[in-house]
């Protein structure tokens, strides 16, 4: 019987051992800043291609529960060793917009641009960017806002009347539905009967692929168009629904064979039949 006593004395003690093993202080993380990357149009926010010898603008924020003490940017070469290329003093708990404008390198290879924020305890936070260098940027793009009039571009519900074009050739301007299907690289696709969708297609076999729109600025020649359809993986499409502030790129496959791009700057339902999508667009020389 005391046999049994002592073996229950003993697995109590060993229960109590892990309860008690189990119940110590635990750790607890130093609170780190948090970065994030601008997404404008005008900032590169995200890993990207550009030609060689290319102006390009990284923008970030920083966020912190105590003050900012430190940003430290690096750019490393080709795999190579990371060097500093800008050491900054903070103060506060914000970093509200900082802007690192840098120049790709004259040559081919990867840049990654590493942007790290620490408090005054040495907590810090780390972001990257790589930036693919494609080299010789060819000729840059048309870029192009309006028409020779200083109107806006425009494609018509195809249903309206005379005059109201439902149709466009890039680098040429708006077609009537008499015009011919080779140059039409863009035509609204109201069907009668229908509510306008604001729908494009096509009448020459030209495709889309839907970009990301703060790419806009970051596309400004032959390489960086020829990379981005490339690069980009959201389809090929002949038909389009459209949004305000899209962005497609375009392959353009009936008159000419060159690459565009287009954005969706309004869509305007407040007058059937004359619906329209007004847009900007830019296209390889």
């Amino acid at each position: 019987m005391k046999k049994i006593k002592l073996l229950s004395l003993v697995a109590l003690m060993s229960v109590g051992a892990i309860f008690l093993s189990n119940c110590g202080p635990e750790t607890v993380e130093a609170p780190k800043p948090i970065v994030n990357f601008l997404a404008d149009a005008k900032y590169v926010s995200a890993n990207s291609s550009l030609a060689a010898s290319s102006d390009f603008i990284i923008g970030l924020t920083a966020t912190h529960s105590s003050s900012l003490s430190t940003l430290t940017i690096t750019k490393a070469l080709n795999g190579g060793a990371a060097v500093i290329e800008k050491e900054e003093e903070l103060s506060g708990n914000t970093l509200a917009i900082y802007e690192y404008k840098g120049v790709t390198e004259a040559n081919t290879g990867t840049e990654v641009y590493t942007f790290t924020v620490a408090d005054k305890s040495g907590n810090s936070t780390s972001k990257t960017i790589t930036i693919t260098n494609i080299g010789d940027p060819g000729l840059v793009l048309i870029d192009l806002t309006v028409d020779n009039n200083g109107d806006f571009f425009k494609v018509y519900n195809f249903r309206a009347p005379a005059g109201f074009y439902g149709a466009y050739y890039l680098g040429g301007g708006p077609l009537a539905y008499n015009d011919p299907d080779s140059q039409k690289d863009i035509q609204d696709s109201t069907v009668i009967g229908e509510k306008w969708p604001g729908r494009w297609t096509s009448r020459n076999g030209t495709t889309f692929k839907k970009m990301s729109a703060d790419k806009w600025n970051t596309i400004t020649n032959d390489a960086t168009i020829i990379a981005a359809w490339a690069a980009t993986t959201s389809g090929e499409v002949s038909v389009i629904t459209l949004n305000e502030g899209d962005a497609y790129l375009v392959n353009i496959k009936g008159t000419s064979t060159k690459f565009a791009m287009v954005m969706i700057t309004a869509l305007d339902k407040t007058a059937p039949p004359k619906e329209f999508a007004q847009f900007i667009y830019k296209i390889q020389q």
